[in-house]
């Protein structure tokens, strides 16, 4: 039975969601936006204003920088891009993206 949920084509999606729910209920941001550009550049979660702060949320051990999490950085004016997922260690991947796990985010101050 577990292995079927691991294999659900829809767990990442399902995943993804909690993660940002989770996320959203530890910012409480006034406001917070999806962002998607013509040439495909698009992010999960922007959160304008003092944190001006971009969240990726990817179900994966492994999370890598993309061309993507680059431009959205550069169109945006973020000060961090955050990859939410469900590893166990924090890394810094790039100049301003961080690969956090969503377990220790609720012990992060900002």
């Amino acid at each position: 039975m577990k292995q079927d949920l691991f294999r659900h084509p829809k767990l990442g999606a399902s995943w993804e969601n909690f993660a940002l729910e989770q996320v959203l209920s530890l910012l409480r941001p006034r406001e917070a936006y999806c962002y998607a550009a013509h040439g495909g550049v698009e992010l999960d979660l922007f959160i304008p204003g003092k944190l001006k702060l971009g969240v990726e949320f990817k179900r994966q051990d492994a999370p890598k920088v993309t061309r993507s999490m680059r431009q959205a950085i550069q169109d945006l004016g973020l000060k961090t891009l955050w990859i939410v997922y469900p590893g166990s260690r924090e890394i810094q991947l790039d100049e301003k993206i961080y690969a956090k796990p969503l377990s220790r985010l609720f012990g992060d101050t900002f």
